[in-house]
C-alpha cells in the first residue's frame, strides 16, 4: 500500500496541481489527442481514491464506512 501512495504522490507519475491524474505524464498517451481524461487531472479518479481511502483507510482501527 505504501508504493501505491507513493506513486499517486510522485508529481512525476501522477500527482499534478489539480489532483491526481488519470495517466503518468510518462505514458505515451498523456495529453495526446483529446485531453478530456488524458490531461492534468481528472476528478472521476479523484472522487474514486478518496472514497476509498475513506471506506477502507481512514481509521484502521474500525470497520470500513459502508
Amino acid at each position: 500500500m505504501n508504493r501505491t501512495i507513493e506513486i499517486m504522490l510522485d508529481e512525476d507519475v501522477l500527482m499534478s496541481q489539480g489532483g491526481l491524474r488519470s495517466l503518468s505524464v510518462k505514458d505515451k498517451h498523456y495529453a495526446s489527442e483529446e485531453n478530456y481524461w488524458r490531461g492534468a487531472s481528472w476528478l472521476p479518479i479523484n472522487f474514486m481514491v478518496l472514497r476509498a481511502a475513506r471506506k477502507y483507510y481512514w481509521d484502521l482501527d474500525s470497520t470500513p464506512h459502508k
